[in-house]
Parts: C-alpha cells; structure tokens; sequence
C-alpha cells in the first residue's frame, strides 16, 4: 500500500457576526448555545491549521488492522521487554510486539490491501462528496467546483463529506477512510482481464474517523453549520437517524508518486501521471453505460462524481483513474443483518457497509526547464544489459545442472566455480549495474534528421526529369502542447483554444534537384503533410525501462522483435527452472517476465495539424558547382484547430509508468504534383 498521509487539517470555522451563536449537541442528543467572542475569533482564521500526528493508537486504527486479527480500539503499543542473553532465541510464544511486527513482514495480510476481497452490503445512509474552489469554512457560502474542470500537480483539491443517517435506527460503524487514490490498469490482450495498481493512496487523517474529539476534547467537533443543517465531525462510531455529519477534506495532488512505485526507481516512472483512459468496471459497474459525445469530446453520467470518458485514443482497459474514496467498513455485528445480500455470510470479520467514489481529471505539469534529468542509459542500452543477463542465466541454469549430476549440488560452492571459472559477473541478479546519472538535454543540441530522394520520369505528362533529394530536419526539444475538450479545459490558458493560427513547431526543408537532362523541367510544388502517431508501450509485469525518444526511431518491427525475444528467453528459463530444480534471482524472473510481456502498439491521430503546400516557382536556386537547383527553408505547422474545434478530442500529454506508457512521434509524408511521397518520422513530446 503506497500511502501519503495528510497531517494538516483546517478547522474550517469561518469569521462570523459578533452576534453569531455556535450549537453544540452531546452524547444524549441534546444541544447548547455558545456566542463565540472577539478574542476567540481571532483563532477561526481560515489559514489556522492543526497538526493531526498519528499517534500509535490511531496508526494502528487506519493502517495496521489485518484481516483475521482486529485490533482493539484501546490496545496501546507494543511493551518493551529487557533482553537478556539467555532468553534471545528461546521465547517461542507471541508477544504484541511480535504480532505487530508481523503486519509490517507481510502487508499483504493488512485490512487496507485486501478491502477488494470482503463482502459488501449497502446500509441506509447517504454519503455526498463536494468538491469547492477553495477551502470550505464553517458558516459560509462556497463555490463548488465543477467536476469538468481538472487538476494540475501542485494544485489543492478542496471539499467535503456529508453522512446521512435516512434509517430510524442507529447505524454503528468500525473504520470511517477519506482518501485521494489513483490508480492504473492494462488489459491482457490475449484475455479479457485488466491488470490493476494503485500507485497513489493519500489519507486525510482529519476526515478519517481519527478519535479527535470523541472524548469532547475537540471544540471544533460537532459544531452546528446552519448554512446546510450539518454537523461537523463524529463525535463516535455512529450515525444517528436525522443528524447528518460533514467532514472537510483536502489535498495535494503530488508532483511525484512514493519511490515504492517502481521497483527499478525509474524517474520518468515516479512522475505523476496525467488522466488517461477509463475503467468501465467503475462507479460501482456502473461506468459501461457512458458514451462520447461526439460534439463536446467526452461523456459522463448524470450522477455527480462519475467518471468522464473522454476521447483521448486510449485502447480498451487502459486508464490512469484519480478519485476521491470514501469507505466505511463494520465488524460481524446482528445490527447489519436485515441488510444483508442473497449472498452475504455471516463468517468474517469485517464488512464494507458503504463505499462512494467521486471522480476528478488530473493533467500533467509542464516541464521545468531547472529540473534534474536522470537517465539509466538509453533505451536500447537498458535492453541490450537485461539480455545479457537472460543469456547468462540460462548458461548459468545450465552449468548448475552440471554440477548437479556430479554430486555438487551445495549453491555456494556452485557460485564459486561458475562465477570464478569462466570470468561471469553477478550481473543476472537483474538490479542494474548502471548508477543513475544527470544528464542535461540542453547538451544534445543535433537536430532529428533524414534523408530520401523522390526520381521523376520524363512522359507524356511532364517534362520533370532527375532526381530530387530531400534533406528533412527538426528541433530535438520540439515540445508541442496538449488540449482538452473545451469545457474540460481549467483554464483557456496555453490551450489550443488561445493558440489560434500560432506557430506549434517547425521543420527545416532541404531540397536540391538534379536534372537528367538539360531540357528538364523544375518541380513546382511539394506538399508537406504532419501525422501525429501515438505510441503506447503496456505490460501486465511492470516496464523494467524507461523510454527515450531516439527509441522510437526504430521500426515498428524492430520494436516488436526485441521484446519477442524475451518472450523465448523467458519461457526457457521456465522450463530450465522446472527441468532442473533450480532458480533464477527474483528480481531478475520478474524483469524477464516484464520485458516478455510488454505490447507495442502504433496509431495515426490523423488532421491534427495543417497541411503545407510549398510553391517550388522562382524559389530555385541555381548551383553551377554541382549543376543542381537548391531550395532551402523553415516551414511552420499549427494545429488544425478547424478540424478540432468541430471533432473534440484530448491530446494527452507524454508520460510512463510501470505498467504503461504514452508517447508520439509525426510523420511527414512530402508529395511532389506528380504523386511521388516519401515519408519522415520524428519524435516529439506533448506536453
């Protein structure tokens, strides 16, 4: 579980009248008046925040729970014991401390890691999520914010919970979850299972039933909000029929996920990535149902906080999905057993009594030209190293099985004659020898180049006759700018939408034409015309590499055939393993089993930009040197805003993860009048 926890919290309570009066209501439901005084509200700013530390008490609460061993609300921490030489090693019963540190061994036996697996029930509560512009205060008018608009890395996401409790009886509850989560998934092509991993999950210690104030310790617990009849904070484990409770939350949307992400701690890979995608299994199933409109570019549900499916190129099961969850979950308790489904048992522990999500788009911040890059070598360099090491494991399967036949089977002594014997290094442990190293873009100033040569035949329709060579090249740092939707956008700002008929990128055109013949025509014309192609890298294994531009300058076959490669090196190691009883590092089996399972898909984003028509007449220059004719400029491109404005869709920006990876490149189809094409391909970054 990747968790960022959120210590600081507002008090929410806003600057009133000075006559304004605050109600409290205590256990027995009655309720007092207290007039809040000049001096104290002095404190009610609405920067005031209180720092919510977990202690052991609450960790142990929200975190530690396992599946089969509930924790007591009032267990404390784990004693300390005095050790003694005679007693290390000898105690062979469990102690609390023992038990504790179990949970930390093995997370996958923890509640929070398993909440998939237990049984759900839908008690008769509501539960709202709002979400505002700015940070909601008790008493006062809020602007909520529309759900279209989306996040940025950096940006706060303000707002709040409402409880309602729509029963006559008193609904108990044993853990109360306010989380901001985001989560990716990638579909088997071959199945259809989507592969699924949470890489952010930040807790709002505040909006959490945390036992501030359950006491009465807390002033700021229960305060009444005349504005929409709430009552703020739980002052225990129940919801009570008629008195709905609000909880304020807020975040911060991370410019960088927890290092725990990546097990290769891959930069590019820890860098928060942009929405993308969408999950039909979400929004409780309900998500299936939701079709682009095709005039505004995107589609959603009535329902408030559904998720937006937007027109992005993404292919089925592919998403990157942020959203604000809320889960309340009960022990085995008789008071939830009218509520039970056909299919609900009474054998567990605990429940899930209600869980709502609300959906939130998130984009990507633009690169800071101050920022470090690290790089682990090259795409292709990276490679190259993981195949060395599958090689290397193989002949060292195979030499383990020798030593097996000959009576040496102790691993030690077979480490010391295989890796000794015949120079290998230790490098199938499948961690990476390479140290990750700065390296400044700015340096790598050489343009992306290409060159091709269109040749034209004297006919009866044209007297063109000789060759044409075509020099194409373009900015390495050419970055072009992602859009949205217009009513997706948060800001009109740097959108497409302001960038009108402005220049995105360039290209530097290089002609020189060599006539056969001295009676041979000119070309007029050559027309120039920009495809955007997607490029989506996926894997149900984790992608072991980052991915650098230069990478994408390979085929598409060339591309596939190196991860077809380890699809063989992978399987033989499996039958090796299992022939002979022997193993492998794991960390070096699970890169394999990544680099075999990485799909490589290419697609045309066709009338993304304008097309340009060069017009070749008097623009010649004459060479008497090497008696050829030489055309030489810089050609702008835009975006074909025409095209887009009337078929919305996104352009998302460029990104990697674990599990998936989008990335572009144009490709440049240059034809002359005569229908003679030739095309260029070149890496970009949408940013």
């Amino acid at each position: 579980m990747n968790s960022n926890i959120n210590t600081n919290s507002s008090v929410n309570v806003a600057d009133t009248n000075d006559n304004e009066q605050l109600i409290y209501i205590d256990d027995s439901g009655s309720r007092s008046i207290k007039d809040i005084s000049l001096s104290e509200k002095k404190l009610d700013e609405k920067d005031y925040l209180t720092d919510i530390l977990p202690s052991f008490q609450m960790h142990n609460h929200m975190f530690n729970r396992t599946l089969i061993d509930p924790y007591s609300v009032g267990q404390g921490p784990p004693e300390y014991e005095e050790s003694s030489s005679e007693s290390i090693g000898l105690s062979t019963i469990p102690t609390q401390a023992d038990s504790f540190d179990y949970t930390l061994n093995d997370p996958s036996s923890l509640l929070l890691n398993n909440l998939d697996k237990i049984q759900k029930i839908n008690l008769p509560f509501s539960v709202t999520i709002k979400l505002t512009e700015e940070m909601p205060l008790l008493g006062k008018p809020f602007e909520q914010r529309s759900p279209l608009k989306q996040y940025l890395p950096g940006d706060m996401v303000y707002g709040f919970v409402i409880f309602e409790n729509n029963s006559k009886t008193q609904i108990p509850f044993e853990m109360l979850l306010v989380s901001m989560e985001c989560e990716i998934g990638v579909k088997q092509s071959n199945k259809n299972l989507t592969y699924k991993k949470k890489i952010m999950t930040t807790y709002d210690l505040e909006a959490s039933f945390n036992f501030l104030g359950a006491d009465g310790d807390n002033d700021t617990c229960h305060l009444y909000d005349s504005l929409d009849k709430t009552y703020v904070g739980f002052e225990k484990r129940t919801l009570d029929p008629g008195v709905p409770i609000k909880k304020f939350f807020k975040f911060k949307i991370p410019n960088y996920v927890l290092d725990d992400c990546c097990e290769h701690q891959l930069t590019e890979h820890l860098k928060t990535p942009p929405s993308f995608g969408f999950n039909p299994s979400s929004f409780s199933n309900t998500a299936a149902s939701i079709e682009i409109n095709k005039s505004v570019g995107y589609g959603r549900l009535d329902t408030p906080g559904s998720p937006i499916h937007v027109k992005d190129y993404s292919f089925g099961g592919e998403y990157v999905s942020y959203y604000i969850n809320v889960q309340i979950i009960g022990t085995r308790l008789e008071a939830y057993k009218p509520f039970y489904k056909k299919n609900t048992t009474h054998q567990y522990d605990y429940i899930f009594i209600k869980n709502r999500e609300f959906y939130i788009r998130v984009g990507k911040s633009p690169p800071d030209p101050e920022d470090y890059v690290f790089t682990n070598g090259t795409t292709n360099n990276q490679i190259e190293r993981y195949e060395k090491q599958a090689i290397e494991a193989i002949e060292v399967l195979s030499e383990r099985n020798m030593l097996n036949q000959i009576g040496v089977s102790d691993i030690r002594k077979q480490d010391e004659i295989i890796f000794s014997s015949n120079g290998k290094s230790k490098s199938i442990s499948g961690s990476s020898d390479q140290i990750p190293t700065y390296s400044n873009e700015k340096l790598k100033c050489a343009d992306y180049s290409s060159e091709n040569t269109i040749v034209f035949k004297k006919d009866l329709f044209s007297k063109i006759d000789g060759a044409m060579n075509m020099h194409i090249s373009m900015d390495r740092s050419t970055k072009i700018q992602s859009f949205l939707p217009k009513l997706l956008n948060k800001s009109l700002k740097n959108s497409i939408y302001s960038l009108g008929n402005n220049q995105i990128f360039s290209l530097n055109v290089n002609l020189e034409f060599l006539p056969k013949t001295k009676s041979s025509k000119l070309p007029t014309s050559v027309t120039i015309k920009p495809d955007l192609i997607g490029v989506d890298f996926t894997s149900i294994h984790k992608l072991p590499f980052n991915i650098d531009k230069s990478f994408l300058l390979n085929s598409p076959k060339t591309i596939k055939t190196k991860f077809e490669k380890f699809i063989l090196y992978y399987n033989k190691i499996c039958d090796m393993m299992k022939t002979y009883d022997s193993r492998v590092p794991k960390t070096l089996f699970e890169t394999l089993k990544g680099l075999a399972s990485t799909k490589y898909i290419e697609f045309v984003i066709y009338n993304t930009f304008t097309s340009t028509t060069i017009d070749l007449t008097d623009k010649w220059v004459y060479c008497e040197k090497t008696n050829s004719y030489r055309y030489t400029d810089e050609i702008p491109f835009k975006f074909n805003t025409d095209f887009i404005s009337a078929n919305p869709f996104a352009l998302v920006p460029s990104f990697q993860t674990c599990m998936l990876a989008r990335l572009y490149k144009i490709k440049f189809s240059v034809t002359t009048k005569k229908s003679h094409s030739e095309s260029f391909e070149f890496p970009v970054e949408v940013i």
